[in-house]
């Protein structure tokens, strides 16, 4: 320490500029050197060649195998959304129990004294006793 401390304090301040300006661009240059060497180059999109195209027969009905392959990925994407969507339904079909559970609680504790005679939603309705309803459907 007491050697960098004697340097530093014999250079002139363009000198120390420029030593600190030589240090970010050297540390730049390490943290650029350490990012590509870590980069993975990966392939999102790939092209057919000219090869995938060939072994496909109209007469024999074989396909080539760009197609096989495509039809492969897009019936394992199909079955992903399905997967997917049938989750979802079973999430939203508890979700819906729940909501009936809870809206059933509080008809509960608002009326405590529900009477047989009362119709509640969603129950069987008594015909006989609709009264002018009823005749007015008659007619």
């Amino acid at each position: 320490m007491e050697m960098v401390d004697k340097y530093l304090s014999s250079l002139s301040s363009d000198q120390k500029r420029f030593l600190g300006l030589g240090i970010l661009i050297f540390s730049l240059l390490v943290i650029y050197g350490v990012s590509k060497s870590t980069d993975v180059n990966e392939r999102i999109v790939d092209e057919p060649k000219k090869e995938a195209f060939k072994g496909g027969d109209l007469v024999s009905n074989n396909t080539s195998e760009y197609y096989r392959n495509r039809g492969e990925n897009i019936a394992k994407q199909y079955e992903d959304v399905k997967s997917s969507q049938k989750i979802l339904e079973d999430q939203l079909k508890e979700i819906k129990i729940e909501l009936e559970k809870s809206r059933l609680a509080a008809e509960q504790s608002k009326n405590p004294e529900t009477h047989q005679g009362q119709n509640i939603a969603g129950t069987a309705v008594d015909f006989n006793n609709l009264g002018d309803m009823g005749k007015k459907m008659i007619r």
